[in-house]
């Protein structure tokens, strides 16, 4: 019999974060689930350490091997084809879910059956803050506008006082999700899987967004809680905190943005954006880089602006991924 939960953990050259991740979800109170491996084409040794630490004696860990690097978007696809489960839990490799957050997450579906889409609570563990409570998109700027600010914006919460903050249960949630994403089979077989186009940046929100905009409902589950190990550190550069730390995710954060405008925002919303603040971005991204002696993440941003603006986005997928595309699993 399939599982009821499967476990997508995409991955690279991350090996030992990776086992901390793998071991934390292998601890969970909630057993019938699968965890299915995804490694990005990795060029450490992530494939040797999951063949000798899990493989022989975990026969719920699947593990597959990408032929290619293909970033989050692709890397969870092929998680996504090759699970089984009713629920689908795409998970980053930086996390330490606590041993409760399946349970939590299954009693959140089975409460509310109208959800599509549901993600736990995110909870830095370097600074004790958390990530969000839901929100929506800023369709002047094309920037996330985080519901419940007063709620958790600039405070610090120790795990064992968050009972205590008067969350409620679940936080209605339409395009912004933390990194602990569980996906009900159907919304996938209604919408699609990740839009491969982005690579990288943009993939979530766009994924939520046409989940409910697909009529299902999406929710911030409060109960079901993840140590987010933010890969970063405890004290990150500005300029990897904002996603232009490199020239490929600086390029594609810029670009990206101005693809979702267009597939997404209305009229007014594309008007105020084209004309006036993707250009103040820009400049605004440019400076800062190039303050911070990366003019390579400069000139890569300028150039995904470009790109976005005055190249149009692919043809949007249509829905419908079939179990006749799954690829075939290998072993390390």
């Amino acid at each position: 019999m399939p599982p009821f939960v499967s476990v997508v953990i995409p991955t690279y050259n991350r090996s030992q974060m990776l086992c901390e991740c793998v071991d934390s979800v292998l601890a969970s109170t909630f057993r019938d689930f699968e965890i299915i491996i995804v490694d990005d084409a990795s060029t450490d040794d992530t494939g040797e350490v999951v063949r000798k630490r899990y493989l022989a004696t975990h026969p719920n860990i699947r593990y597959h091997r990408t032929p290619a690097n293909l970033m989050v978007c692709g890397s969870r696809n092929a998680g996504i084809r090759l699970a089984r489960g009713q629920w689908i839990l795409c998970l980053d490799n930086d996390n330490l879910v606590l041993p409760d957050m399946l349970a939590e997450l299954v009693a959140c579906a089975e409460r509310h059956p109208e959800l599509g889409l549901i993600g736990a609570l995110s909870w830095n563990a370097w600074n004790q803050s958390i990530w969000t409570l839901g929100g929506d998109i800023n369709w002047w700027t094309g920037r996330a506008a985080d519901h419940h600010l007063d709620l958790y914006r600039g405070k610090r919460f120790a795990l064992e006082d968050l009972d205590r903050t008067g969350f409620s249960d679940c936080y209605p949630t339409t395009a912004s999700c933390p990194n602990a994403l569980f996906i009900k089979r159907s919304t996938i077989e209604t919408i699609g899987d990740f839009n491969l186009f982005y690579e990288h940046s943009f993939e979530d929100p766009d994924f939520c967004l046409r989940t409910t905009r697909a009529g299902f409902k999406a929710a911030i589950c409060t109960r079901a809680r993840t140590r987010h190990l933010c890969f970063a550190g405890i004290d990150p550069p500005l300029l990897r905190r904002l996603g232009i730390g490199n020239p490929r995710t600086a390029c594609h954060l810029a670009r990206n943005r101005s693809w979702f405008m267009k597939y997404f925002a209305p009229w007014w919303g594309k008007t105020t954006y084209f004309f006036f603040f993707v250009h103040a971005l820009c400049l605004y991204y440019v400076f800062l880089t190039l303050l911070h002696g990366h003019p390579e993440c400069a000139w890569a941003f300028a150039k995904g602006t470009w790109a976005g603006i005055f190249s149009s986005p692919p043809p949007y997928p249509l829905p419908g991924w079939h179990l006749d595309a799954v690829p075939s699993p290998t072993e390390p």
